[in-house]
């Protein structure tokens, strides 16, 4: 695949992550968006795909950023499995916002949102491990330029050189 198309695709998902990760915060205040693991995923996924963007070639920081995505995808995975978890416990339909969510001290008209907004983070979490794990890949196994220096200097004496004179 082209790294190109997956940086784009990462710069996407991040915008979307760090959206989904506000929206969620504003609207339901769980434990898990202080974490706002969202926040640091988006962020450094677009960091990440902006060096791949600007053409760096294999970098560390590209590399270091792209598993720190990878992480952070990771935790937005299995912090939010955890917290919809606990909902459904008990309730597997909607009626949970109805009798469950106000012993979890949450609006229940706002449970409908949580479990939405929550859900998309898992859809988001999911996404950034399966793009920066191809990102990650591709970019180790980009091979490294061994092109010859522009400005080399030959060891002949006699070869004739490239600068002009201006004597003539």
């Amino acid at each position: 695949m082209n790294r190109k198309l997956l940086a784009a695709a990462s710069v996407l998902i991040g915008l979307i992550s760090i959206s989904a990760q506000i929206a969620s915060y504003v609207h339901t205040r769980q434990m898990v968006d202080y974490v706002s693991s969202g926040l640091w995923g988006g962020a450094f996924m677009i960091a990440s795909a902006t060096l791949i963007l600007l053409e760096k070639p294999k970098d560390r920081c590209i590399l270091t950023l792209t598993c720190l995505s990878l992480a952070s995808g990771l935790i937005m995975m299995i912090l939010y499995s955890w917290n919809l978890n606990r909902f459904f416990q008990v309730y597997t339909t909607w009626e949970i916002c109805e009798f469950y969510a106000p012993g979890l001290l949450i609006n229940p008209s706002m449970c409908k949102a949580l479990v939405t907004l929550h859900g998309l983070m898992i859809a988001l979490g999911f996404l950034a491990v399966l793009i920066n794990s191809t990102l990650l890949f591709l970019t180790c196994r980009q091979p490294v330029s061994r092109s010859q220096p522009k400005h080399s200097h030959k060891s002949d004496p006699l070869a004739p050189s490239r600068m002009c004179s201006t004597l003539i």
